[in-house]
């Protein structure tokens, strides 16, 4: 069986729907999107990290989950390394792209 072929979004600063550049280039593929965010524990462990500023994150993503549910798209998003993820992904689709802002 083949797998399904599908596009990644994967937000990192840029929590917006509107006037959000990636999500706009990987819409006109006109393949299904999978929106992801990642909290990598070795990102949220560096020294200048910071309780607050991942609170900010998840509750920005939560707000973001509102929006897309009002049109009928998800975001998901894992606390793990992207590697790992990525590798669950690809057992499960083709991945054609993977779009993000920087």
């Amino acid at each position: 069986m083949t797998n399904k072929a599908i596009n990644i979004v994967w937000f990192k600063r840029d929590l917006r729907i509107i006037d959000n550049e990636a999500l706009f280039h990987a819409h006109q593929s006109g393949l299904p999107l999978l929106l992801v965010y990642f909290f990598e524990p070795s990102v949220m462990n560096y020294d200048d990290s910071d309780v607050r500023h991942w609170r900010f994150v998840y509750e920005s993503i939560q707000d973001l989950q509102k929006k897309l549910k009002s049109i009928g798209g998800k975001i998901y998003f894992f606390h793990s390394e992207v590697e790992s993820i990525f590798s669950s992904l690809l057992q499960h689709f083709e991945i054609n792209n993977v779009f993000s802002h920087q």
